[in-house]
């Protein structure tokens, strides 16, 4: 079994680090609920919890990323053909000089 979980761990894909990121969560949340886990390590935990991302924040930025990732492409690509909002090139950060 070892083998095989440093075998996946070697081929990690962008869509695991979200998938990692809710269960990681998940973990921390049934440690808050173990009594054979120490009081000042899961008031540690719950603490740590109140500022890690959920499951929705998780896709929340899963979306806006795709949307940045999209947004930028067209307009790198516009950008490129000279164009842009009102036929002038494209001001973006992303892309200095144009």
């Amino acid at each position: 079994m070892r083998g095989r979980a440093l075998w996946l761990l070697e081929r990690v894909m962008p869509i695991h680090r979200p998938i990692a990121t809710v269960a990681t969560r998940q973990l921390l949340k049934n440690l808050t609920r173990d009594s054979r886990v120490p009081d000042d390590f899961r008031e540690t935990v719950l603490r740590l919890l109140e500022h890690y991302p959920t499951a929705q924040d998780v896709l929340t930025l899963g979306e806006r990323e795709s949307y940045l990732q999209e947004t930028v492409c067209i307009s790198h690509t516009l950008s490129a053909l000279g164009e842009g909002e009102e036929g002038g090139k494209l001001q973006a950060p992303f892309f200095p000089g144009t």
